[in-house]
């Protein structure tokens, strides 16, 4: 039987994001042996990321592999992806927020994140109503919501730093 991977199990999400790096569990290993002087297999790393045969990742082999990811090109995006599902599970709330660009205008970036937070409900609303037509949610379809919603979330923060900036700018202005 296939295992199909979620982005709602914190191993799942590890493993997603391990296979999207440049180099992938056979780079990984490499660079575990390197990192920790004891040598570590690729496949003996991928049987860790798949939970097979009773084999199972460590905290510290997690956050060496968000490391690696995080040195890699566009691994940011998705390297802490496990810690976000991790979070979810135990009943707390987190996002990871891109670098705060500088603008010229505050209020119209704010004005702006308005408009694709709209746009983001109306995609999460396709995807959940889809999910749910059928009366009941697999973890496919819950795997697809969270991503919709983590996309809002993270809109909805960046909306809120973007206020909050441009409020700072009015009071060192002297308005």
């Amino acid at each position: 039987m296939t295992h199909r991977y979620t982005q709602i199990d914190p191993h799942d999400a590890l493993y997603i994001s391990v296979q999207k790096t440049p180099g992938g569990v056979e780079e990984l290993a490499a660079f575990m042996t390197n990192r920790r002087g004891v040598s570590m297999h690729a496949e003996t790393l991928r049987q860790k990321l798949r939970r097979v045969k009773g084999q199972s990742m460590s905290l510290d082999l997690f956050e060496l592999a968000t490391e690696w990811m995080m040195e890699k090109q566009g691994g940011e995006a998705y390297a802490r992806d496990w810690l976000l599902a991790l979070n979810v599970r135990h009943g707390v709330s987190a996002n990871i927020l891109p670098p705060a660009p500088q603008h010229s205008n505050e209020v119209d970036a704010a004005r702006q994140k308005v408009m694709e937070m709209s746009h983001l409900n109306g995609e999460l609303s396709a995807v959940a109503i889809e999910a749910l037509s059928d009366g009941d949610i697999c973890e496919a379809d819950a795997s697809a919501i969270v991503i919709e919603c983590r996309k809002i979330v993270e809109k909805a923060q960046r909306l809120e730093r973007n206020v909050v900036r441009a409020a700072g700018d009015k009071v060192r202005a002297g308005c």
